[in-house]
Protein backbone atom coordinates (compact mmCIF):
# COMPACT_ATOMS: atom_id res chain seq x y z
CA UNK A 1 0.00 0.00 0.00
CA UNK A 2 1.51 3.38 -0.96
CA UNK A 3 2.27 5.76 1.88
CA UNK A 4 0.63 9.17 2.07
CA UNK A 5 2.85 12.24 1.95
CA UNK A 6 1.89 15.87 2.19
CA UNK A 7 2.92 18.06 -0.72
CA UNK A 8 3.39 21.76 -0.12
CA UNK A 9 2.56 23.60 -3.34
CA UNK A 10 2.91 27.06 -1.77
CA UNK A 11 5.39 29.26 -3.62
CA UNK A 12 6.98 32.42 -2.31
CA UNK A 13 7.70 35.21 -4.77
CA UNK A 14 9.82 38.23 -3.93
CA UNK A 15 10.61 41.47 -5.70
CA UNK A 16 8.82 43.75 -8.12
CA UNK A 17 5.54 42.92 -9.75
CA UNK A 18 5.94 42.96 -13.50
CA UNK A 19 3.41 42.53 -16.25
CA UNK A 20 4.52 39.41 -18.11
CA UNK A 21 1.32 37.96 -19.58
CA UNK A 22 -0.44 39.27 -22.64
CA UNK A 23 -4.24 39.40 -22.37
CA UNK A 24 -4.58 35.91 -20.94
CA UNK A 25 -8.27 35.42 -21.52
CA UNK A 26 -8.55 32.12 -19.71
CA UNK A 27 -7.36 33.06 -16.22
CA UNK A 28 -10.25 33.36 -13.77
CA UNK A 29 -8.38 33.17 -10.44
CA UNK A 30 -5.14 34.95 -9.55
CA UNK A 31 -3.73 34.46 -6.06
CA UNK A 32 -0.38 36.09 -5.29
CA UNK A 33 -1.13 36.61 -1.61
CA UNK A 34 1.42 36.15 1.18
CA UNK A 35 4.41 36.96 -0.98
CA UNK A 36 6.80 39.86 -0.80
CA UNK A 37 5.73 41.72 -3.93
CA UNK A 38 6.96 45.27 -3.45
CA UNK A 39 5.97 47.57 -6.29
CA UNK A 40 2.79 49.09 -7.67
CA UNK A 41 -0.13 47.01 -8.91
CA UNK A 42 0.29 46.62 -12.70
CA UNK A 43 -2.50 48.48 -14.49
CA UNK A 44 -2.51 45.75 -17.15
CA UNK A 45 -4.29 43.42 -14.73
CA UNK A 46 -7.42 45.33 -15.72
CA UNK A 47 -7.25 43.79 -19.22
CA UNK A 48 -7.90 40.29 -17.92
CA UNK A 49 -11.45 39.88 -19.18
CA UNK A 50 -12.38 36.58 -17.48
CA UNK A 51 -10.66 37.25 -14.14
CA UNK A 52 -13.18 36.78 -11.32
CA UNK A 53 -11.01 36.58 -8.19
CA UNK A 54 -7.77 38.46 -7.57
CA UNK A 55 -5.97 38.11 -4.25
CA UNK A 56 -2.91 40.34 -3.82
CA UNK A 57 -3.27 40.57 -0.06
CA UNK A 58 -0.43 40.33 2.47
CA UNK A 59 2.33 41.77 0.29
CA UNK A 60 4.32 45.01 0.26
CA UNK A 61 2.48 46.64 -2.65
CA UNK A 62 2.52 50.44 -2.65
CA UNK A 63 1.17 53.35 -4.66
CA UNK A 64 -2.43 53.89 -5.67
CA UNK A 65 -4.93 51.32 -6.85
CA UNK A 66 -4.94 51.72 -10.65
CA UNK A 67 -8.28 52.79 -12.11
CA UNK A 68 -7.62 50.34 -14.97
CA UNK A 69 -8.59 47.48 -12.62
CA UNK A 70 -12.19 48.53 -13.24
CA UNK A 71 -11.67 47.14 -16.76
CA UNK A 72 -11.73 43.60 -15.36
CA UNK A 73 -15.49 43.43 -15.86
CA UNK A 74 -16.04 40.01 -14.30
CA UNK A 75 -13.91 40.70 -11.21
CA UNK A 76 -16.10 39.95 -8.18
CA UNK A 77 -13.51 39.54 -5.41
CA UNK A 78 -10.50 41.81 -5.02
CA UNK A 79 -8.37 41.41 -1.90
CA UNK A 80 -5.70 44.09 -1.48
CA UNK A 81 -5.56 43.88 2.31
CA UNK A 82 -2.35 44.14 4.32
CA UNK A 83 -0.33 46.13 1.79
CA UNK A 84 1.05 49.66 1.79
CA UNK A 85 -1.37 51.13 -0.74
CA UNK A 86 -2.52 54.73 -0.79
CA UNK A 87 -6.03 55.49 0.41
CA UNK A 88 -7.29 57.08 -2.82
CA UNK A 89 -9.72 54.69 -4.51
CA UNK A 90 -10.74 54.94 -8.17
CA UNK A 91 -14.31 56.20 -8.48
CA UNK A 92 -14.99 53.67 -11.21
CA UNK A 93 -14.92 50.83 -8.70
CA UNK A 94 -18.23 49.12 -8.17
CA UNK A 95 -16.46 46.32 -6.31
CA UNK A 96 -16.06 45.44 -2.68
CA UNK A 97 -12.40 46.03 -1.87
CA UNK A 98 -10.91 44.41 1.20
CA UNK A 99 -8.32 46.77 2.70
CA UNK A 100 -7.56 45.18 6.05
CA UNK A 101 -9.76 46.41 8.85
CA UNK A 102 -10.26 49.82 7.23
CA UNK A 103 -13.70 50.56 5.73
CA UNK A 104 -13.64 51.64 2.09
CA UNK A 105 -14.81 55.24 1.75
Amino acid sequence: MPSKKLCNFTRMYMGNTEYTFNKNGSMIFLDLSFNQLDSEIPKELGTMYYLMIMNLGHNLLSGLIPSELAGAKKLAVLDLSHNQLGRAYPQLFLLIVLIGDQPVQ
